[in-house]
């Protein structure tokens, strides 16, 4: 399990997880989009789940909150969250 926190309006790189991932939003709201699909915002108490190898970038989609949030996944010792894509 990890928490990850990103200040206002700031954006993950092109991504994507090398496992399936469940996670929950303490804090904000985190605008994620998969592919060329729509941008989906999921806000402070709902959950979302990342797929293993769909590439996707999230983002705080707030401009004076940060984002907090919590992921988990069948992570093994030393496996790494995820892996950056060439954009």
């Amino acid at each position: 399990m990890y928490l990850v926190e990103f200040p206002p309006g700031a954006q993950s790189p092109l991504h994507e997880h090398v496992v399936s991932c469940v996670g929950y939003v303490l804090e904000g709201s985190f605008e994620s989009a998969f592919g060329d699909g729509p941008a989906k915002v999921t806000h402070a108490g709902e959950s979302f789940v990342d797929l293993p190898h769909e590439p996707h970038r999230f983002r705080n989609a707030s401009a004076n909150q940060p984002l907090r949030f919590v992921i988990a996944g069948t992570f093994r010792k030393d496996d790494p969250l995820f892996r950056a894509l060439p954009q």
